[in-house]
């Protein structure tokens, strides 16, 4: 005979009346044996079944509230190769892009930041990848509020793993500019 076992989880709902348990509802749980098996069966506090003397175990218990969302882990390759293909990308949404992806990668030590520079095109921040010793030149972007919030927005959607959103695909194109 195995002294293996498992106890079967809670239900979701009362197994005599179906209605659902709601979070912190005090709830009856019944064990029972069932062809050499263990069987959980909840039942309302009310429901008669939960008097069932056939039980071999039984427990008042209540339901739990949703666990807090593990955070979810991150494709820091996939993240690198998005900020790779961004270099040769010239549009003003893609530089404040991968301008941002590099303060993630240099954040979570993908990236190592070497030195800032001002050049013809503006500042620009060198970074090395730790893994390769590649280097990068990264343009320091003008990025007013709205730019900001769209960036945030991308990254949250980036690292919830969700695919990357086409640069540029909601923003307004229109070629405005804010100088500050």
């Amino acid at each position: 005979m195995s002294t293996e076992w498992e106890l079967p989880r809670r239900a979701e709902a009362c197994a005599a009346c179906g209605r659902s348990f709601e979070v912190g509802e005090t709830f009856v749980a019944c064990l029972y044996s069932s062809a050499g098996n263990f069987e959980r069966r909840d039942f309302c506090v009310n429901c008669p079944s939960a008097r069932d003397p056939a039980a071999l175990a039984r427990w008042r218990t209540r339901r739990p509230a949703p666990a807090a969302g593990v955070p979810r882990s991150w494709d820091r390759e996939s993240i690198f190769a998005l900020f790779q293909r961004l270099a040769d990308d010239g549009r003003a949404e893609a530089r404040q892009l991968r301008f941002v992806l590099a303060l993630l990668l240099w954040r979570k030590k993908v990236l190592r930041f070497e030195r800032a520079a001002r050049g013809p095109e503006g500042e620009s921040w060198r970074f090395v990848a730790r893994h390769s010793d590649d280097d990068f030149l990264v343009l320091y972007p003008d990025l007013d509020e709205a730019a900001l919030e769209r960036l945030s927005l991308q990254l949250d959607n980036l690292l919830a793993g969700a695919a990357p959103e086409p640069v540029g695909a909601s923003s307004n194109d229109g070629g405005e500019r804010r100088d500050g």
